[in-house]
């Protein structure tokens, strides 16, 4: 079994701001009869 392992950083000051621009992310999970979990996440603008 893999495992994932979440890292956080914190970023110091603002100027950041101005070179990023921000996506909107979707996520779920998919489970399966025999206990398989999978998240899925989609970025970006999704229409259905």
């Amino acid at each position: 079994m893999s495992l994932e392992i979440e890292r956080k950083f914190l970023v110091k000051g603002e100027a950041w701001r101005g070179v990023v621009e921000p996506v909107r992310i979707r996520q779920g999970y998919v489970a399966t009869k025999d206990g398989t979990t999978v998240r899925v996440r989609v970025a970006g603008d999704l229409t259905l």
